[in-house]
């Protein structure tokens, strides 16, 4: 009896020993789960850190590109409202060259046309002085 009360008394701490063991490998796989999954979490937010940074590069570049575009927009509408400016300008100086060449070319003609009346004066006058003899 004392040979079966020892084997009971070996087998009870061999099972004590088997449940500690499995007790510990457990609780160290608690442990790894529950570091794999703070390291998953982490990484997820990592992730999503990255995702926001990126879409928020994308949406400054995007309003970058788009501010870029209307300032250009309106510095092609500032030159064309300058060239057409300066288009109306030559245009008043061109009809204003017009007119003065209008008028000087009537002044022109008056003028050549008094200095022939003026010579066909002189011409009779001076065949007058040259009959008198």
């Amino acid at each position: 009896d004392n040979n079966n009360d020892n084997n009971n008394d070996n087998n009870n701490d061999n099972n004590n020993n088997n449940n500690t063991n499995i007790r510990e490998v457990n609780d160290k796989l608690r442990e790894e789960v529950e570091s794999l999954r703070r390291e998953l979490e982490n990484e997820k937010k990592k992730r999503e850190n990255l995702d926001k940074e990126r879409r928020n590069s994308l949406a400054a570049l995007s309003q970058n590109m788009f501010k870029k575009l209307l300032d250009s927009e309106h510095q092609h509408y500032d030159d064309k409202s300058d060239l057409e400016k300066q288009c109306n300008q030559l245009k008043l100086i061109v009809k204003h060259l017009e007119k003065s060449k209008q008028k000087l070319l009537s002044e022109t003609s008056k003028t050549i046309d008094d200095l022939r009346d003026h010579i066909k004066l002189l011409s009779q006058r001076l065949q007058k002085y040259e009959n008198w003899d």
